[in-house]
């Protein structure tokens, strides 16, 4: 778009990396994202997606509801899309939690009206664009302050609900992530800017990689980069597993920060910000996908939806006792 010569290397046979889906048989078996974020063209982040050609003419399905979970007594919990549904419902399982409850949904609503500046990279910014940027965000900074000090851990603790209490650390499964999370996600939901795109994610990789080419960037299969090559401080090339050495002006990595500065590079330009994250954080857990093509109808249950149901006993998957079942419906999706 910028007028530079692109190229891209990809070990895989496919572009998208671990954004894809698969088909087996008559069925179209999904493995990314379960959600797209900013996905409405009233959104000032669709400008990006339109950009990449990702989302044109693809119908883009909000659900109603973001989480569902099913208690072993077949009490439920509804995380409803919409901050007024969802207040209703919870004000309705646990009366005596209405303060909280209220607390939460004033939130989300709050947070629903935040529009994100986009104009231009945050790099790229003066100045001038983050007094501005701190200016549109003045009416904000309380509640951001108090999401950000205050983790899903502390916040759930709130609800005397033992059943909405343990729901609610479930819906990012960390406790000690900020509830900035949680408010951020459920008010991209009330604004219908968390949809999915129709037709699966392997073609919303394809449709990025079209744009690509008819721009006139080129693609090599199959070719794993192992090296990123550096003369005199500066990216200059890159070193495929095969040996050869391909000298180019600007190196961008697609791989995660890890594989990039211990791998790609030596661990020769780490930043000690970086060697404190990777020294303190904690690896998120592991998780499996098992997907099955079912020759039923299931138009009727509640598609894209995450559904949780509590087992009667707890399934031991290493050295961990897992309490919940998460299952995913994509029938809304011809």
């Amino acid at each position: 778009m910028n007028g530079y010569e692109t190229e891209l290397y990809e070990s895989h046979k496919l572009t998208g990396g671990l954004c894809t889906s698969w088909k087996r048989g008559e069925y179209i078996i999904d493995g990314c994202l379960h959600w797209l974020t900013s996905s409405p063209a009233a959104d000032s982040f669709y400008k990006i997606w339109k950009e990449l050609g990702a989302i044109q003419d693809r119908r883009i399905h909000n659900p109603e509801v973001f989480f569902r979970f099913t208690g072993i007594d077949g009490k439920t919990f509804v995380a409803c899309s919409n901050a007024d549904r969802l207040e209703n419902h919870m004000k309705e399982l646990s009366p005596g939690d209405a303060e909280s409850i209220e607390l939460l949904c004033r939130l989300i609503r709050k947070f629903a009206t935040l529009k994100s500046p986009l104009d231009k990279a945050f790099e790229l910014y003066n100045f001038f664009d983050l007094i501005k940027m701190m200016w549109s965000m003045r009416s904000f900074m309380k509640d951001f302050n108090f999401c950000s000090k205050t983790t899903i851990g502390e916040f759930a603790s709130r609800f005397e609900d033992p059943f909405i209490r343990e729901v609610f650390l479930l819906m990012i499964d960390s406790e000690e992530a900020s509830l900035l999370v949680i408010i951020i996600t459920l008010a991209l939901f009330h604004n219908k800017a968390g949809g999915f795109p129709e037709g699966g994610l392997l073609e919303f990789s394809r449709a990025i990689k079209k744009r690509l080419v008819n721009l006139g960037g080129r693609i090599f299969y199959g070719e794993k980069v192992e090296k990123i090559l550096v003369q005199h401080g500066r990216a200059c090339g890159i070193k495929l597993a095969n040996c050869k050495e391909i000298t180019v002006d600007y190196v961008i990595s697609c791989a995660d920060l890890r594989e990039t500065v211990y791998k790609l590079l030596d661990v020769r330009y780490i930043e000690p910000q970086h060697e404190e994250l990777f020294r303190i954080a904690k690896l998120y857990k592991s998780s499996v996908q098992v997907s099955f093509g079912i020759n039923m109808d299931f138009t009727r249950e509640p598609g894209c939806v995450t559904q949780m149901f509590k087992l009667q006993e707890p399934v031991l998957i290493g050295n961990e006792k897992k309490k919940w079942l998460m299952v995913r419906n994509y029938s809304y999706d011809p």
